[in-house]
């Protein structure tokens, strides 16, 4: 008990938002309703790059905790394995992901992180409070 306490208090690192063309489809066909959307990105991250992914990770959930519609984003890291790795953001409206997906920080930053890492995504949506 007192490992899975204190693998989830190492857990929390930093928020980022990723995604790929397949995803961004996948995103993109979230219906817009009276919803809010959450968006779950697992990664896989080699130990040469966890650094790098991290710092660019940081970087993008500062600028995307700042968009409009952002209710939440946080990057979680498995404490029995640190390569793996996961990005779950939550959105008011479809809207509001859609904008910010097209922000320079979200365009500029992904890309790096696709790059670097594997990627998966599933998105999720369910009634507003």
């Amino acid at each position: 008990m007192k490992k899975l306490f204190l693998g989830i208090a190492l857990m929390l690192v930093a928020c980022v938002s990723c995604t790929n063309k397949t995803q961004e489809n996948a995103v993109a066909n979230v219906p817009a309703v009276d919803s809010i959307i959450r968006v779950n990105c697992t990664l896989v991250v080699p130990a040469d790059v966890r650094d790098s992914v991290v710092t660019l990770g940081k970087e993008l959930v500062d600028s995307s905790r700042m968009d409009a519609g952002n209710i939440d984003y946080a990057l979680y890291i498995d404490a029995a394995d640190s390569s793996k790795m996961m990005i779950i953001e939550t959105w008011s409206d479809q809207p509001s992901l859609d904008k910010h997906m097209a922000q320079p920080h979200f365009t500029r930053i992904v890309p790096q992180l696709q790059s670097l890492t594997q990627m998966g995504i599933k998105v999720f949506k369910g009634p507003k409070d």
